[in-house]
């Protein structure tokens, strides 16, 4: 039911409440521990009411509570931080109507996964309790899945273990939709069953992660702003963010804030002292750290507000803070003020002014990584990768980007390949004769015989649309063009290939040099970036066949080549009918790959919702080198394609991996000198070592559970084990 109150909610102050709300009168706030965890449980359950229907309720009411403070026809979606970076996955903010299964929509993201859930939370109830869904860029949601929380610093994204970071700016909102959903559903929504971390001493299935992100990050004005609009729509309300020290008063850790003033902050009116002696230290192109001296309070300090340019940046507990995501050459201002239990805030500690170190640009200094494996590869579609922006000896950046650039008739529609390509922002103030500068990672081609860059390149406008150059230096101060195109070349992906025959045995760095026209229909694009130091070798057709179950919004898919490295991307598709099948036919060089194949909600394609299914076919030969359907959250289907590495992966991977691969184990790996074999019985049992584009490098019986590969040298390999007729196949890297 939509029920419209955003005229009284957005006059809300953001700071607290005059009075405690009506809301609480029949609850008795000065209880504590688990007596007041089932005060507030039986509160929140007995006046939820209203209970929505996934579609349209759900929809209808996110439109309603999720509307930008500062712009109502747009809504905020949470994970995400940066409307300007060109890529619509980091999307802060997007259009109210805008909503979707396509990959520049936003649909509801479960920020307790259904998944984790105990029993699975579904699409009612608990599923569709709008408490815990927000919007969501299709593509973030897809990335974070199901993926525990776990802490982090900056802004969202996958851990280094795989968990996902909300960021700095959700963190506290996730904290108190957590604590919402375990009183409110009990058991089915544990908080220890969908974060990383110790729990509390006081309540084994609380974590101490929300409980500090809880005071890290306080109450913004999009969770005022929900609070009384979902008590309108559903009946109940977040009781966490009305006051987040009911937290310290039901579990204890550190003090949150108190907006009631009746746990712990009583009449305080008594502000902390200022932070003093505010300073920055160890700063580069991108970070900073920020220390200060510590505060008192005639109660005690609770945290410090951290202010860049004079809006809030995080909050902290520690006197410290090391800033991310910042832009060379930059100067911004910082500011900290300290907070106690009663939510009195301190004056301003100083002001200091701090300029991010000169990205230079060129050469060497760049090089912040060199690439001694080939081929290389890099399709855009997770950044930008080892490319680096010129910062200060251009006048513009280059921007990724996914579906068309913003103006009409220049620039490309859609990526080459998968979703992602870079291109040049042309319109004003980006012209006249502008430049736009990428600097490549260095590529090392002492050892290389043959040397061969490619890319796309698209180049649609105006006849005076400008030109795009490709240069080439050895020392990173002197640059020399190997290939340039000027004007207007119609509007198609085009193939440059440059031979390097001439710098083989030197380490090079490449960059794009772009400068704009006289025009604003300029807009000049980059995809699909190789270099390869083969002579040949070949590729591969093949088509990815895609049956969805009654979920397409649900499934996405990639495809990474033996250095992990994203090769084609699509979905999520919530714009395919359900059950329907959609055909993608691609191109893949010779060697070997990793088919990933998602579903966010975490039941596979098949078989609860629809019998859905998916195939990887080699259109050349009619080979099945992949296929499923029944999963969990991912399946990854290893595969290889060219003549000879057919052998592999049609004939034994496909065939023998998924049925054998638990009989044997091999390590270390990677490994350096002995590959040791493990395996119920190594009798009678011979072995090859296969290199990735399906040679034998080395045969054998295998003696004494080991293979010696002193001799073998760096790279991707499979072990392929045979005994009295059947053949088992893993693979291995080489160091």
């Amino acid at each position: 039911m939509k029920k419209i109150l955003l005229g009284v909610v957005l006059t809300i102050s953001a700071f607290g409440f005059s009075q405690v709300p009506t809301y609480y009168n029949d609850v008795n706030l000065t209880l504590s521990g688990q007596a007041l965890q089932n005060e507030l449980a039986t509160k929140v359950t007995n006046t939820h009411t209203t209970f929505l229907s996934y579609t349209p309720g759900v929809w209808d009411a996110l439109k309603q509570t999720d509307l930008d403070p500062t712009n109502s026809s747009r809504v905020i979606l949470i994970y995400g931080y940066n409307d300007t970076d060109g890529n619509s996955n980091t999307d802060r903010t997007r259009g109210v109507n805008n909503n979707g299964g396509g990959t520049t929509d936003w649909n509801r993201e479960h920020t307790y996964p259904k998944s984790l859930g105990n029993p699975n939370l579904g699409t009612s109830g608990p599923g569709a309790d709008a408490h815990h869904l927000r919007p969501s860029d299709v593509s973030r949601n897809s990335s974070r899945g199901n993926r525990k929380f776990a802490d982090g610093s900056g802004n969202s994204g996958a851990t280094a273990q795989g968990h996902w970071y909300p960021g700095d700016e959700f963190k506290g909102d996730i904290a108190r939709m957590m604590m919402y959903m375990y009183i409110r559903y009990g058991n089915q929504c544990l908080p220890t069953n969908v974060g990383i971390g110790a729990a509390t001493t006081s309540d084994s299935n609380m974590l101490q992660l929300f409980l500090e992100w809880n005071v890290e990050d306080p109450v913004s004005q999009l969770e005022l702003q929900r609070n009384p609009l979902l008590e309108n729509i559903q009946g109940n309300r977040n009781p966490f963010i009305d006051n987040p020290a009911f937290a310290t008063q039901i579990w204890g850790g550190p003090q949150a804030e108190d907006r009631f003033g009746n746990t712990g902050g009583g009449s305080d009116t008594q502000a902390p002292t200022s932070p003093g002696n505010l300073v920055a230290s160890s700063t580069t192109q991108t970070t900073t750290q920020l220390s200060w001296e510590v505060s008192t309070d005639n109660v005690g300090v609770t945290g410090y507000n951290v202010y860049r340019n004079n809006s809030l940046l995080t909050s902290v507990t520690s006197t410290n803070y090391n800033v991310s995501g910042l832009s060379a050459n930059t100067t911004y201002s910082f500011y900290v003020r300290a907070k106690d239990a009663a939510g009195n805030l301190s004056i301003l500690s100083n002001t200091i002014s701090v300029t991010t170190e000169n990205n230079s640009g060129g050469g060497n200094t760049l090089c912040n990584t060199t690439i001694t494996s080939f081929p290389y590869t890099e399709g855009l579609e997770s950044g930008f990768g080892g490319w680096v922006q010129s910062g200060s000896s251009d006048d513009f950046d280059w921007i990724r980007r996914s579906g068309a650039t913003p103006s009409n008739n220049t620039g490309p529609s859609s990526a080459s390949l998968g979703s992602y390509y870079m291109y040049m922002e042309s319109s004003s103030p980006n012209y006249s004769n502008k430049r736009a500068i990428l600097y490549s990672p260095c590529f090392d081609l002492t050892n290389a015989s043959q040397a061969t860059f490619s890319f796309k390149y698209h180049m649609y406008g105006a006849s005076n649309m400008g030109s795009l150059a490709l240069e080439l230096s050895l020392d990173g101060t002197t640059w020399t063009s190997i290939w340039s195109k000027s004007g207007n070349q119609n509007n198609s992906w085009k193939t440059a290939s440059i031979n390097l025959t001439s710098y083989l045995g030197e380490k090079i760095q490449l960059r794009f040099n772009g400068i704009t026209g006289t025009t604003w229909q300029g807009d000049m694009a980059v995809d699909t970036i190789d270099l390869s130091t083969s002579s040949g070798g070949g590729s591969s057709d093949v088509n990815l066949r895609i049956t969805f179950d009654n979920y397409p919004e649900e499934t996405s898919w990639e495809i990474r080549n033996d250095s992990n490295q994203i090769i084609y991307s699509g979905g999520t598709y919530g714009s395919q009918a359900d059950g329907s099948t959609i055909n993608l036919s691609r191109t893949l060089d010779t060697g070997c790959y990793t088919l990933i194949v998602n579903d966010a909600y975490g039941d596979g394609i098949c078989c609860t919702y629809g019998n859905g299914s998916y195939a990887l076919t080699d259109t050349g030969n009619g080979d099945v080198l992949a296929s499923g359907g029944a999963f969990g959250s991912q399946d990854n289907k290893n595969f290889c394609v060219g003549s000879s590495a057919k052998n592999v992966s049609q004939n034994v991977l496909n065939k023998n991996i998924e049925q054998n691969i638990s009989l044997f184990y091999h390590y270390p790996n990677p490994v350096r000198n002995n590959l040791f074999i493990k395996m119920k019985d190594t009798d009678n049992v011979s072995y090859k070592v296969i290199n990735r584009i399906g040679q034998i490098i080395k045969e054998g019986k295998l003696t004494n559970d080991t293979i010696s590969l002193n001799t073998l040298p760096s790279g991707l390999y499979f072990i392929s084990l045979s005994k009295n007729g059947q053949t088992m196949t893993k693979k291995f890297t080489k160091k």
